[in-house]
């Protein structure tokens, strides 16, 4: 499949969906999984407190963190599943 950029069509920006018409979007790269959330977003989706969620990252029991910008941390789809899936998550609320 073909790489088309979502925003570089060079016809106001409808390169995804002119892409979608055509089946040109790279399927890997747009996979829901790669989606990125923040860390509000998945202590509320797991039933935590953002600073439950902070410090099992600091312990490192934590989904994996990636860097958006000098300030900015999210967690993508991929990590959060593997780490939910690692059982890590209920050895700390059994703990709780």
């Amino acid at each position: 499949m073909t790489h088309v950029h979502p925003t570089k069509s060079g016809r106001g920006g409808t390169a995804l969906a002119d892409a979608a018409k055509t089946d040109q979007i790279d399927t890997e790269e747009w996979r829901p999984s790669k989606r990125v959330s923040s860390f509000q977003e998945v202590a509320d989706q797991n039933d935590l407190s953002i600073a439950t969620l902070r410090r099992e990252i600091e312990r490192g029991k934590g989904p994996k963190v990636t860097q958006l910008s000098l300030r900015r941390k999210s967690i993508r789809g991929d990590h959060e599943a593997e780490w939910l899936n690692s059982g890590l998550i209920s050895e700390k609320t059994e703990a709780s």
